[in-house]
């Protein structure tokens, strides 16, 4: 992808969004990248990630199963972009790999140690 094309959907994003939900989708986002980012270990590449989220982002309401099927394939490919860019979309927003870490019995806590 060209950087003139993340340009455009950045502005275009920029054009249909409030400060605060270019905000909130920014937040989203960075976190969606982190997950990606490990996805030689959890599988969550950025089109399975859309598939799992993109129905709580988007609202829809089909009037057809076709029409459902083709919205939903449309959708993914988006939110799948979205992730895939995030930091040339978002490049305020520095990713870093504090955010998402793999959780293992010495970093995560059970559920004996919450209600034991």
């Amino acid at each position: 992808m060209e950087l003139a094309d993340v340009a455009g959907v950045r502005a275009a994003l920029e054009q249909g969004l409030s400060p605060v939900q270019l905000s909130s989708l920014a937040s989203i986002l960075e976190l969606l990248y982190q997950v990606a980012q490990h996805k030689d270990d959890t599988r969550m590449t950025p089109s399975n990630l859309a598939i799992v989220i993109g129905p709580n982002l988007f609202a829809h309401e089909p009037t057809s199963l076709s029409a459902s099927v083709g919205h939903h394939g449309g959708r993914n490919a988006i939110l799948a972009f979205l992730i895939s860019h995030f930091p040339e979309l978002f490049p305020a927003y520095a990713p870093t790999d504090t955010i998402v870490t793999a959780l293992t019995p010495e970093n995560s806590l059970s559920l004996l140690d919450v209600h034991g």
